[in-house]
């Protein structure tokens, strides 16, 4: 049976709260880069990855290696920080509520793989999600549509979409989304995350909602 409808979720802020020590990652990060010659500020994060494994490799594969070594670092903060986080109790049931509407689900964010695989553990969610792209299964990250488009392609080019998120990145993600796919989706914004509801609004977010508890509403 063709599902009523295709849900995607950001991660962070969304469907669980990571406090991850960006700090303390940059930290290492610029440590790891200093050793190699590569003294710029780790900001942002990702984008510094990739800056400094350029200019720090003698060769492409030195430099997928070398991208590889400085992502571990992120990687292992994230996953510690997912085995400490606060979980709602309210994720679960919701999202079930939804798979029994006839609604299909996926996950696009610019956290790990390891990351997502560690929190749909922790959520008892392993068989809940039809599609997920991380951070590792795209070129660019949000605010790039790339993980988007990934997603609708990989479900047969859904008709019905939405995208729910906590930050101007996943809003504008999907508005990009739009031009390239030339086919609409509806931006959820839920506050409690990265960014506030008016932010939200502002970045053109079509609908809000306070917590991930009132999506059942607006769906």
């Amino acid at each position: 049976m063709r599902a009523i409808g295709t849900v995607i979720f950001d991660l962070d802020g969304t469907l669980i709260d990571l406090q991850v020590p960006i700090d303390d990652v940059r930290g290492q990060l610029t440590a790891f880069f200093s050793a190699r010659g590569y003294r710029r500020p780790m900001r942002p994060i990702l984008t510094a990855i990739d800056e400094g494994a350029k200019q720090t490799s003698s060769s492409p594969t030195n430099e997928v290696a070398v991208r590889k070594s400085a992502m571990d670092i992120l990687d292992r903060a994230e996953v510690h920080a997912v085995q400490v986080a606060p979980l709602d109790v309210n994720v679960k049931p919701l999202l079930e509520k939804l798979l029994e509407r006839g609604f299909e689900m996926a996950i696009v964010t610019n956290n790990s793989r390891a990351c997502v695989a560690a929190v749909l553990k922790r959520l008892e969610l392993d068989n809940v999600f039809a599609a997920v792209v991380a951070r590792d299964d795209v070129q660019t990250p949000k605010p790039d549509p790339e993980g988007l488009l990934r997603v609708w392609t990989k479900l047969g080019e859904p008709v019905v979409l939405y995208f729910v998120g906590d930050s101007t990145a996943d809003v504008v993600a999907a508005r990009q989304f739009e031009i390239a796919a030339a086919a609409p989706i509806t931006m959820i914004g839920v506050s409690g995350g990265r960014h506030d509801l008016e932010t939200l609004r502002t970045a053109g977010a079509d609908r809000l909602i306070e917590t991930l508890n009132d999506l059942a509403q607006v769906l």
